[in-house]
């Protein structure tokens, strides 16, 4: 009985570790996308670094991204699709 209870608690343990590990991967998505538009955007410090070419095609990735993020596939990712989302 003893070793069910051990089990049971580790399983527990492992998907609290689970579930950790993404919300600090959303977190890591949202602030890197946060961050770039606010540094790309018309006052910030990388906006004269980017090509004005690529910036608006850039900006629509992030933007996409925040929409995921706070859409119901994006609130029920995996940690291997936030895995590919951070990648990319």
């Amino acid at each position: 009985m003893r070793k069910q209870y051990i089990e049971a608690e580790r399983q527990l343990w492992a998907g609290d570790l689970g579930i950790l590990k993404i919300k600090e991967m959303r977190n890591t998505l949202e602030a890197y996308s946060y961050e770039m538009r606010s540094n790309l955007d018309q006052y910030g410090s990388l906006e004269k670094y980017i090509d004005p070419n690529l910036k608006q095609k850039f900006m629509d990735e992030l933007n996409q991204t925040v929409e995921w993020l706070y859409s119901d596939q994006g609130e029920q990712a995996t940690q291997q699709e936030l895995q590919v989302r951070i990648q990319h």
